[in-house]
């Protein structure tokens, strides 16, 4: 009986333990994402025919920002900077970019460029690399 209620026990146990990381990888956030790295995506663009972005994040808390705007021409634009959290750390701000929408969600393998409500945009994702 005793080794019943034990089994029982450390199943309920195994069972708490795993959803609370699986909570934490799908919020996304400084602590429970490994976050630094080099993130690239493709956006969409009114002017050429698309935008290759390439942004890397440091631990230092800065950032290196490439957009590569393909079509007729192939401009590049890159920008340098801090990053800023957010109060409960699940977005980063580039804070050099004033005139730009520059706030990213932070998840387990991607960014996620914020539109102008503060809401995921899903044509605006970078992926880990």
């Amino acid at each position: 009986m005793r080794f019943i209620l034990l089994f029982f026990l450390a199943l309920i146990f195994s069972i708490s333990c795993n959803k609370k990381s699986s909570i934490k990888e799908i919020e996304g956030g400084k602590e429970s994402v490994d976050w630094v790295g080099v993130y690239k995506g493709v956006f969409p663009c009114n002017d050429c025919e698309k935008i290759n972005a390439t942004l890397t994040l440091t631990q230092d808390n800065t950032y290196g920002l490439e957009y590569i705007y393909l079509g007729e021409s192939t401009d590049t634009l890159s920008n340098y900077g801090f990053l800023r959290w957010n109060s409960n750390e699940s977005k980063i701000q580039l804070v050099q970019l004033k005139d730009e929408n520059n706030v990213f969600l932070v998840q387990h393998g991607k960014l996620v460029q914020q539109n102008e409500l503060g809401k995921p945009d899903p044509k605006f994702i970078l992926k880990k690399y």
